[in-house]
This record gives C-alpha cells, structure tokens and sequence, in this order.
C-alpha cells in the first residue's frame, strides 16, 4: 500500500510526500528493488545525477533481471560522464533486449559520447527502423525519457517521429503542435496512458474549441475506466465537431454501459447519418435495441441498412435474431438458409439461430394442430445446413429433436415414420455424462424416453 501510495503521490506532484512513502519501502524491505528504482528516477528527473545512480545501482544489485533499471543506472552513468561503465551495461541490456527503444536509444547516445560515431549510427539505424513500423511507440520513447526529466531527448524523439508520422496527431499535441494536431488523422489513434489525460488535458486548456482534443481526452478517459469523464469529454466533441463520425459512436457506447440506452439509441442514430456503411453501429445500436424490447426497431434499422452493411454475416444474424424475437420464425429461417456463413471452431451461434427459427415454426404447426408439418419443422432443426459452416459432430446431439419429432408423426398418424425415429433416438451415440448439469446428461434422458418407449411398445405387442 506505501509502494503505491508513493506512485500516487509522484503522480499528483507532491514528490516529498512520495519519497517518503518509497524510503519506507527500501527500509522494510518490501518492493525495495522496484522502490529503489522510483527513486532513481526521481532523482534522474531532479538532475541528483548521483543520488540516481545510488539507488539504481541498489535496483539493480537487488534484481539484476530488471532491465529498465540497468538502462537507466546507464543513463545516469553517460550523464555524470562514465561512458565505459554506461557502454558496457547498456551493451549488455541491448544483447538480451534488442527491441527496448529506451535501451536502444541511451546505446545511441553513449556510443556517440564514447567515439563510436559509426556503431552509434548503426544502433540509431536500427532504433528508427523499429520506432517507424508504429508511431505509438515513439510516444512510448518520449514518456520514458519524461519520467526521468529528460525533455531534450523526449522532444528530439518527438520530433523526428513526426518527420516520419506526419498526420499522427499524437505526436504532435506532444510538441504542442495543436493546429497540425487538430488536422491529424482520426483512424487507428488509440491514446490510453495516463500521461496522454495529461497532454490532452493540456491542450484542450490551449485552444478550447479543439474538438480533436476532446476526442481523444475522451478515449483516454475511457481507456482507464474513467466513463463519467470521458462522456464529457466526448459531448463536447461532438458539439465542436458535429461530423466527427467516431465522437458520436464513442459517446453512444458510454451511454449504453451507463444503461442510458434511450440517450444512446439517439447517438447511435447520429453515428449512423455520418457514418451509414460502418456494420457496427447497426450491431451496437440493436443491442441496444434488443434491451428496450424494441423488437420493431431492430428490424428497421437492420432492413433498411445499405447493402455492403446487410450483407455482413453478422448483420444477418442480428437481423434474424431480431426476427425470432418478434417471433417471425419462418423469416428467420429463410434469412438464414439465404445466406453463407464462415464460422470459427467451436462456433455455433448461426446453427442455434437456425434451430431457435424451426422449432418457433414447429410450435405454430403444433397449435394449429398440424403435426405432421411440425415434425417436419422439428427435422429441419435437427440438420447441420452446409450454409452455416458448422459441421455434423461424432456424438448425437439432435436426440431431443428425433424423439419430439416422433411424437408429432405419432399424432399425425404417421406410425411408421415415428418408429424409426424412436429407434433412431434409442441408438444415439450420446457422451457419458459425469455430471447431471452437463449437456450430455440432457441427451441421455432423452435416449433414456425413446428405450423406455420401444420397451413399452415391445411389453404391448
């Protein structure tokens, strides 16, 4: 608990408070090693160049397996001058993790303070190839030399990613950039560090009517379950950018996990005006319809969607769950006959559509008084249709249906067609069930009712 409360306290700037809370870490022992490191890198962050390389050595000495700490006892070596010492752990640390762009990076600047201009550019080389594939991790650079005060680093890195990541809007509300970060990309920015709230927050204080800046704030809010928050964040979005498609998906989730789906359905709708072909929304708002028992809704919203949406795979099922709801069971069933469907392993959801949608046909021939019609419904339940991509498996799991479907033949007179299903249903090949509450124990009472039958009928003759 003083372990965290010392991160806390860091956090929220009240450093004394949190050395305190770390020196009684190292005093007692416990979390002494990963104490230890806070405290260096607070140091670090103070310019106390010889306090940090007290504590880092320590963290090291405690857990030689901790890297980030070698990497920054290397730091505070190359920055009071020891660039031997500095080459060789730094060296070291890269040789077991070639891929730590803080590792890589100190590697560049110590080789470069050492005379290896040409190792230096090499490991640089290698360093940028790295940071290139995804410019969230030069923020992750950044963040790292911040934590220690390292602004000059943070901001050279910075900026040469965005060099290389003109429309990462990130980055640039990092350099306080804000009018090249309002123009930046929307897609695929996903801003969650607690250091990003802080930028973001920055930046919103800067220029106020920065919708992009609120969109973000947002995601990050949300990011670390800070909802309430973020919905604020994303109703100002929308107000100062009504166009921007993602701010209104976003703040029509927060409503829904806030179970305000009424609100939400309203945003979702908005979402949908600007953003009409995104699959979705559509599935998110019948989710949200399907709460409010809004059964008529969820067929228009899904029937009049564009074709590119409508012909999605899991729109269809949507679409057709919607319709068993409304119990419109023979146009879920064609719906679902109608379409073609890739399933995973183990993936049966279309296929329990499919029997939901026969057996709803079934229990209508049922009241009319149709059985023959309902046992032919029930039988259409039992088949594993090409179409939904799930397969026949080894064991019988359609018991339930061959004995149902025999009753309704025996009701329509149809005694020979019963019996073989009887029979049928008394050979099934079921799993041994281990316990009453398992699937497979389901399946053998229903064996279990079709031998009990056949008996009955044998004593009978």
């Amino acid at each position: 608990a003083r372990y965290y409360l010392g991160l806390v306290r860091r956090a929220q700037g009240r450093l004394s408070e949190a050395a305190n809370q770390l020196w009684f870490c190292v005093r007692s022992g416990y979390r002494e090693s990963v104490a230890r490191y806070v405290l260096g890198e607070m140091a670090l962050a103070a310019e106390n160049f010889d306090e940090a390389l007290v504590h880092l050595g320590q963290a090291v000495l405690l857990d030689p397996r901790d890297l980030k700490a070698r990497t920054l006892l290397a730091m505070a070596e190359r920055l009071t001058g020891r660039l031997e010492q500095a080459r060789a752990r730094i060296e070291a640390v890269v040789a077991e993790i070639p891929v730590d762009y803080l590792a890589l990076s100190e590697m560049v600047r110590i080789l470069a303070g050492a005379g290896a201009a040409e190792q230096s550019r090499q490991a640089r080389d290698e360093l940028w190839r790295l940071l290139a594939r995804e410019p969230d991790s030069v923020l992750e650079l950044a963040f790292d030399y911040l934590a220690c005060g390292r602004k000059r680093e943070a901001e050279e890195a910075l900026q040469q990613g965005l060099r290389q990541h003109r429309d990462h809007p990130m980055l640039a509300y990092a350099l306080g950039r804000y009018e090249q970060a309002s123009r930046g990309d929307l897609l695929y920015v996903f801003p969650h560090r607690v250091e990003e709230i802080a930028l973001l927050e920055a930046a919103r204080k800067a220029r106020p009517a920065d919708g992009r800046a609120a969109y973000f704030l947002g995601n990050a809010l949300a990011a670390n379950n800070r909802i309430e928050e973020a919905l604020a964040a994303w109703r100002d979005a929308v107000r100062m950018d009504p166009s921007n498609a993602l701010a209104q998906r976003n703040l029509a989730q927060a409503l829904a996990s806030l179970g305000r789906d009424q609100e939400a359905e309203a945003a979702y709708r908005r979402a949908i005006e600007l953003w009409p072909e995104e699959h979705r929304l559509y599935l998110e708002l019948d989710r949200v319809l399907a709460r409010l028992k809004a059964n008529r809704r969820r067929i228009e919203l899904l029937e009049g969607a564009p074709p590119v949406v409508r012909g999605r795979s899991s729109v269809i099922q949507a679409l057709a769950a919607a319709y068993l709801d409304a119990e419109r069971f023979a146009d879920a069933a064609r719906l679902l006959e109608g379409a073609q469907f890739i399933t995973g392993e183990g993936e049966t959801s279309t296929l329990a559509l499919y029997r939901r949608a026969y057996w709803g046909v079934a229990r209508e021939h049922q009241k009319a008084g149709r059985h023959e019609e309902a046992a032919r419904a029930i039988l259409r339940a039992a088949e594993y249709p090409r179409n939904l991509g799930v397969g026949r498996p080894p064991v019988d799991e359609t018991v339930r249906e061959w004995v149902c479907a025999a009753q309704e033949l025996e009701a329509a007179g149809k005694r020979q067609e019963a019996e073989a299903l009887w029979r049928k249903a008394a050979n099934a090949v079921v799993e041994l069930a281990s316990e009453p509450s398992k699937p497979s124990a389901e399946l053998a009472r229903w064996k279990a009712l079709a031998v009990e039958h056949l008996n009955k009928q044998e004593v009978q003759r």
